[in-house]
């Protein structure tokens, strides 16, 4: 992968012009997060559903990333795999894909447990044998981790020939992922009080019919 270009001094006094267009990219990319960032946040603030959740996240990232693809996969205790739950482009729910530790690109993460970025996807040494990687040109993902436990794995990957996910990408991606997290937890403890106010309602309503069956 391409390193990214980076101005000496010098460089700058003479190219000025470039230096202003780096800068104003960077600028560009940070205003377009944190426009993503509070449009995430207000979109999950009444949503208890992690599914729901992850959906809205997953789509705010592939539209920064540019790209149709993107997954995100769930650790599955009962069964200690990876289940693709979350996806759009490609890869689907509907596709049923299934990840064991060490597998692939997804299987790498969740065994090291940090992210990774792959740019030639079909030359890297630990592709996934299956044949339904067979499209991807490159491909990034980062874990899910809620106080040190994966949650998941959310990822983003290209399937045109020659198309690279460059470093900034890959931080926005990590950012992401951080912010996943954190929706998740929120998530669960909303549906735990929901449930748990739900189960009080039902319980004093049973007891005001039980009072007046008493009284008659």
């Amino acid at each position: 992968m391409q390193a990214p270009k980076k101005h000496t001094a010098s460089q700058i006094d003479q190219d000025p012009a470039g230096a202003h267009h780096a800068e104003g990219d960077a600028l560009g990319r940070q205003s377009d997060y944190m426009h993503a960032l509070q449009d995430i946040m207000l979109a999950v603030a009444n949503r208890v559903d992690p599914l729901e959740v992850l959906d809205i996240l997953l789509k705010n990232t592939l539209q920064l990333m540019q790209t149709d693809h993107g997954f995100y996969f769930q650790y599955e205790a009962d069964t200690d795999k990876l289940v693709l739950t979350v996806g759009f482009g490609y890869y689907r729910p509907e596709t049923e894909v299934t990840i064991q530790m060490g597998d692939g690109l997804v299987g790498k993460i969740w065994q090291n447990q940090t992210a990774i970025i792959v740019n030639d996807y079909q030359a890297w040494p630990g592709r996934h044998p299956d044949t339904v990687w067979d499209v991807v040109f490159s491909a990034a993902g980062a874990p899910v981790l809620s106080r040190g436990t994966l949650l998941g794995i959310i990822g983003i990957l290209h399937t045109e020939k020659g198309r690279q996910i460059a470093d900034h990408e890959f931080e926005l991606l990590k950012r992401f992922a951080d912010l996943a997290a954190i929706a998740l937890d929120k998530a669960r403890v909303d549906a735990k009080l929901e449930a748990e106010l739900r189960e009080r309602r039902q319980a004093e309503a049973a007891l005001v019919e039980s009072e007046e069956r008493y009284r008659t």
